[in-house]
């Protein structure tokens, strides 16, 4: 069941940030790229789900992570939104999208 939340939100992200889904799980470190994955996961934990259950549905796709590499991403998005009130409005917009 969270796994099609979770496939939800990265087909969300990739509309937003107008990358393809194989982009979102490459190991790029292109910022746009990075952002995106790591709204992901701030989005699938704030959902709930574990970090580890997270790391594992990214692997799935294709690309190893830890669940320390989703921990990183949640505290990123979460300095993001103090910092940039529209950054919220976008984060709302994208949980608007997705069913429950």
């Amino acid at each position: 069941m969270k796994k099609n939340i979770f496939d939800q939100y990265a087909k969300e992200i990739c509309k937003k940030y107008h990358i393809q889904v194989d982009e979102l799980f490459s190991p790029s470190t292109k910022r746009n790229i990075s952002d995106a994955r790591q709204l992901l996961y701030y989005l699938c934990y704030s959902r709930p789900m574990r970090m580890t259950e997270i790391a594992r549905y990214v692997e799935e796709e294709g690309l190893p992570v830890t669940s320390q590499n989703v921990n990183y991403g949640v505290k990123r998005v979460c300095k993001k939104i103090k910092e940039d009130q529209d950054y919220q409005y976008v984060i709302n917009n994208i949980r608007s999208c997705v069913t429950h």
